[in-house]
């Protein structure tokens, strides 16, 4: 791993760890909220892509700090739920109107995703 080439930097990865930490315990406590893994695994990813939009929105606008971005977007987020990453990407692409490369990344990462978990399952499932 690179270290960090000044303090800046520093500041920003532990913006990232802090907010990580709170993202993390914020998953770990939905799952206790709502036990059932769907409901607890579907409830953090549709607040996660909301919160990321949300507070993608306001940085452009000017209304949330760039380190805000690290620790509520890069860690927060990064950690609470991959998927609002995923949701960002997407609006990105949408919003760019490159509509082949959306359905493209969409489609790979759902069943790339869905094929890499089945192929695994399959590889390494005990009898």
């Amino acid at each position: 791993m690179e270290e960090p080439r000044d303090n800046s930097e520093m500041a920003q990865f532990l913006l990232v760890m802090a907010g990580g930490a709170l993202g993390a315990a914020g998953r770990f406590g939905i799952s206790r909220v709502l036990p059932k893994a769907f409901w607890s695994v579907t409830s953090v990813n549709i607040l996660g892509s909301f919160l990321a939009i949300w507070l993608f929105t306001s940085l452009l606008q000017g209304e949330v700090n760039s380190n805000a971005r690290f620790f509520t977007i890069t860690g927060f987020l990064g950690a609470f739920t991959t998927f609002s990453a995923f949701s960002l990407e997407s609006m990105t692409l949408l919003q760019e109107n490159k509509y082949g490369l959306l359905v493209a990344y969409v489609f790979l990462n759902v069943m790339g995703s869905l094929a890499a978990a089945f192929i695994a399952w399959k590889l390494f499932q005990t009898v």
